[in-house]
């Protein structure tokens, strides 16, 4: 089919111009690589957790760190800013592939500022993965919780170990305080 049709049947969104699609391409495949190396990550960091849940995070942090001020083409499942009508479709298309080229740096961590964001993000993920893991255990069997625990920190540094207790008691006081108990916490043995 021609890609007029194609477009009027939704099997893409647009068309592109011949003098403009290397560029277009080039960049947006760039760009989906580099969304779909992220999600990998973010699936390896949370195995439980939802790709729907996932691509919303990059498409956050998107919005969050890559600026789209120029009026640009329709990209696929974003709302294009508000822009002037008059922007000639060319100006757009170049904002477009400029702003996928911009995504894909971000994404791929292509400057240390970048790399930070992204593993910063992936680092949450995991944080909140094990958060989730271990209040699931908890719930399971508290004792077994408990062992566990105390296995587990077994193996650290006497001061590691007194730093998470320190953590955990202030932690334990200031949920007891929301919840009307006593803040003085237990005495340390």
């Amino acid at each position: 089919d021609v890609p007029a049709r194609m477009q009027a049947k939704g099997c893409i969104h647009g068309t592109i111009d011949w003098k403009w699609t290397r560029k277009f391409f080039y960049g947006r495949l760039r760009r989906r690589l580099a969304e779909q190396a992220l999600l990998r990550r973010m699936k390896a960091a949370d195995e439980a957790g939802e790709v729907g849940k996932h691509k919303a995070m990059v498409r956050e942090c998107i919005k969050t760190h890559v600026e789209d001020k120029r009026p640009r083409l329709n990209s696929l499942g974003e709302e294009p800013p508000d822009a002037a009508s008059s922007a000639s479709d060319d100006d757009k298309m170049a904002a477009t592939i400029k702003r996928d080229h911009r995504i894909a740096d971000l994404l791929e961590g292509s400057s240390e500022s970048d790399a930070q964001k992204v593993h910063a993000l992936v680092a949450e993920l995991h944080r909140a993965h094990i958060r989730h893991a271990v209040a699931h255990l908890v719930t399971q069997d508290e004792e077994a919780a408990l062992e566990g625990f105390t296995t587990a920190v077994q193996g650290l540094s006497l001061g590691k170990r007194q730093e998470m207790l320190n953590t955990l008691l202030a932690r334990m006081s200031s949920s007891w305080a929301l919840e009307g108990k006593s803040t003085s916490a237990p005495p340390v043995p």
